[in-house]
């Protein structure tokens, strides 16, 4: 359990997405990659992805972080 940091993105869609994800990981606890990639049913690396890279990932993996 912890905070994931956050990619260092300029303003805009992308760094307004990565903020709601981090956002969301907070109001839900705080939990693991791996408990947030179990509850997705997705890949740890592709949760950790989402939330670390600066590019924007995939909107399945997006919906599915979010509906967990």
């Amino acid at each position: 359990m912890g905070v994931i940091e956050r990619p260092d993105l300029p303003p805009g869609a992308r760094r307004d997405l990565n903020q709601e994800l981090h956002n969301l990981h907070r109001r839900a606890g705080l939990p693991s990659i791996r408990e947030l990639a179990k509850a997705a049913a997705k890949s740890p690396t592709g949760v950790h992805n989402a939330f670390r890279l600066a590019k924007v990932p995939e909107h399945r993996l997006t919906m599915a972080i979010s509906a967990s």
